[in-house]
């Protein structure tokens, strides 16, 4: 992702924020990042300098 991408997708996040308020907009970004992380079947971990983030998908079982 190029930096200028980069940055307009950040200012959407913050915007989010403001709009839906901290818990709401975080609560979205989570679980999209745990539908990611059941679509690819594996759990996912990000690490910057400002620390980690680690995402878990709990097993789904699915009743017939």
């Amino acid at each position: 992702m190029n930096k200028q991408k980069n940055w307009a997708f950040c200012e959407q996040m913050a915007a989010a924020t403001v709009e839906l308020g901290t818990q709401e907009a975080l609560s979205c970004m989570a679980r999209y990042m745990i539908a990611i992380a059941h679509d690819q079947g594996i759990s996912l971990q990000f690490e910057c300098d400002l620390g980690s983030l680690e995402i878990q998908p709990n097993e789904i079982l699915i009743k017939h």
